[in-house]
């Protein structure tokens, strides 16, 4: 993640562009009703940022987007769509029978939440790399209109003549199919402009681990993958089903996996498909087979995952380790001694880190506090799922 100066203070600078709109916005606007329901999506929407910036920050092609939407939002609730001047000198300019803010403001409805959700599919489901992708976001982004134009109904119903300004028909009869139909050719021009500078973008900035937290501390992730890498990834394209640490992980496996002979497809990579479960091995068993027949390793994110892959990939007539290998992570005994074959993974050492953390708080207890991610060696213990 970048973790720059700048990185930092873009989202900080974004949201204040919008907050002093807002409240410059909010002091004589035409219709207090009507800028009320138009900016309900930028008073609720920066809070539940805020609130989920630690867990899941935006990368910051989609913080700029987000904040040029609430800006046209937060203009069309000041002036009423049907009255903002811009419109109006686009309605002379191309001598249109309507004032058509409302119109940029339905393809803003597309073009904005298509990158948003596909940014949100990619870093938190298995369709990274599926043709389906760009098909779900779209449509996702359609049924956002859809919403939309039951809420305006809706407003029409309890508000009557005062929902006239919010609704913005202008005397349009198809004003709701043209409503959808720019929302549709923005979430479409959204993936066609924008979709590459997406892929693999980091977030605009994550705050990293309090100075004095220390209950975060973690095997070194990155050393883990460069270990299992060359020991599996040489007979392996690499569906890497997405693990507690994946960035720092595969940090170590991706360099690793550029050995001489080397078959690796991060096209076949997967990301969490049900994390920590068998389920979820299952989940991405079904989908590495149909991508591929021919796959003959995985290095799984748990054990649990591994464990599942297993049994699928058994139950679809493969044999464990002859026609697929599988890695697993964890060294959960009760799990991996007693999957059939038993699985080979990596063993955490959790005894040490347990011991670690214990005289790291001590130390803490004791006015000597060592702030920081410590890293813990690990190992590869070999059986027979990849004899």
């Amino acid at each position: 993640m970048t973790d720059t100066p700048a990185a930092r203070r873009l989202p900080l600078v974004l949201a204040a562009v919008v907050l002093v709109a807002l409240a410059v916005s909010g002091l004589r606007p035409y219709d207090r009703f009507t800028w009320g329901l138009e900016v309900f999506w930028v008073i609720g929407g920066l809070p539940l940022l805020a609130v989920l910036w630690r867990r899941f920050p935006l990368t910051s092609l989609t913080c700029c987007l987000l904040a040029a939407h609430a800006l046209v939002l937060i203009v069309g609730g000041h002036y009423t769509y049907a009255r903002v001047p811009f419109g109006h000198w686009l309605q002379d300019v191309l001598e249109l029978s309507r004032n058509p803010y409302d119109r940029i403001g339905h393809l803003m409805q597309g073009f904005v939440p298509a990158i948003l959700v596909r940014e949100l599919l990619v870093r938190t489901s298995p369709l990274r790399g599926s043709a389906w992708l760009a098909p779900l976001t779209v449509c996702a982004c359609l049924a956002f209109s859809a919403f939309f134009e039951l809420l305006e109904w809706w407003a029409a119903l309890a508000a009557g003549e005062a929902a006239d300004d919010f609704l913005a028909v202008q005397g349009d009869q198809w004003d709701t199919q043209w409503d959808m139909a720019c929302a549709l050719i923005g979430a479409i021009s959204a993936l066609l402009l924008l979709a590459a500078r997406t892929t693999g973008s980091s977030p605009a900035w994550a705050a990293p681990p309090r100075a004095r937290d220390l209950s975060h501390g973690h095997p070194d992730a990155h050393r883990r993958g460069t270990a299992v890498a060359p020991a599996v990834v040489r007979h392996q394209p690499e569906p890497d089903v997405r693990p507690r640490h994946p960035p720092v992980r595969r940090g170590g496996v991706r360099p690793s996996a550029r050995v001489p002979g080397s078959q690796a497809r991060p096209d076949l990579q997967l990301d969490r498909p049900v994390p920590g479960q068998l389920g979820g091995g299952r989940h991405a068993a079904e989908m590495l087979l149909m991508a591929d027949p021919e796959i003959d390793a995985v290095f799984c994110g748990s054990d649990q995952i591994a464990a599942g892959l297993v049994e699928t990939v058994r139950e679809r007539g493969r044999r464990v380790p002859d026609d697929i290998a599988v890695v697993g992570y964890d060294n959960w005994e009760a799990l991996s001694t007693e999957t059939r074959p038993a699985l080979t993974t990596v063993e955490m050492n959790l005894e040490l880190l347990g011991r670690t953390a214990a005289q790291h708080l001590f130390a803490a207890i004791d006015g000597k506090a060592t702030p920081g991610v410590h890293k813990m060696p690990c190992r590869l213990v070999i059986r027979d799922s990849t004899a």
